[in-house]
């Protein structure tokens, strides 16, 4: 929680020192020569006091390029982001792309056992990956408010591509780490192999509505506010497209890392 917290501060602390001329490997000095920064809490409107460098972490994010097979081809899954966001707005973006989660209710104010676990699995890092693929490629809902379950590690859809991974269905692959300096936020960075020619064919009940119908989810669904309906693209057009169209900070990064990993692999550098 803190690193939510505190992240934000962070980046004020660093445009500050920007806009103040200070050396950029002075920069850490800085903040810990800052007049005792705060921030306000909004659910209980408390304040959490920020000392000094030492208390402020950045935000840690996942981010990944899906591969997938259609026809015999590899192709590539993105979105077009809405014009309405304020990051990035009208830019394309990999997905799934975003950060640790906890889903579930949980509280946090006698959690032990049980429940503790259940929470320290919020920020497992393939099961992150495999949630925000899940609500980002299949429009599983579940996969952000735990679709009323009370043990979120059985839901569906993460039983399903667990299953998947076991079969070698689904690869995932680490790229490495990106670090963003405008927003200072690492991106643990990955390429999602999904090797099923009947991937659009793969269903699964997701959850069920009040009146016991079933609710599907299916590859193709994008589940994100702020960004429009999944979108694919060849293999072969990643490069020409990253030069030419704009593209999220990060992921513009990610297709770049991306590539130079998939060259230098038998499988994959054929379709570049």
């Amino acid at each position: 929680m803190d690193n939510v917290r505190t992240c934000h501060h962070l980046e004020f602390v660093f445009a500050k020192a920007f806009q103040s001329g200070t050396d950029p490997h002075n920069i850490a000095e800085y903040a810990d020569e800052m007049e005792h920064p705060f921030i306000r809490i909004e659910d209980d409107c408390t304040l959490l006091a920020v000392s000094g460098r030492q208390e402020m972490f950045p935000l840690i994010s996942l981010q990944a390029i899906c591969l997938f097979r259609r026809k015999g081809e590899w192709r590539v899954a993105y979105v077009q982001r809405s014009k309405n966001v304020s990051t990035a707005a009208g830019a394309y973006q990999f997905v799934p792309a975003g950060g640790y989660e906890t889903i579930g209710e949980f509280d946090l104010s006698a959690i032990a056992g049980r429940e503790r676990d259940r929470l320290k699995n919020g920020f497992d890092v393939q099961d992150a990956l495999l949630r925000e693929l899940l609500e980002e490629t299949f429009g599983d809902a579940a996969m952000v408010d735990g679709g009323g379950a009370g043990d979120v590690e059985n839901l569906p859809g993460l039983v399903l591509f667990r299953k998947l991974l076991a079969e070698n269905r689904l690869e995932v692959r680490s790229l490495g780490v990106i670090f963003d300096l405008v927003r200072l936020r690492p991106e643990f960075s990955f390429v999602i192999i999904l090797r099923d020619d009947k991937l659009d064919e793969l269903k699964y009940v997701t959850r069920t509505t009040q009146d016991n119908a079933p609710v599907m989810a299916n590859f193709g669904f994008n589940n994100r506010r702020e960004a429009h309906e999944l979108e694919s693209m060849s293999l072969s057009e990643l490069r020409a497209r990253l030069h030419n169209e704009r593209w999220h900070e990060s992921s513009a990064d990610l297709g770049h890392l991306a590539l130079t990993y998939l060259e230098q692999d038998a499988e994959f550098c054929r379709y570049l």
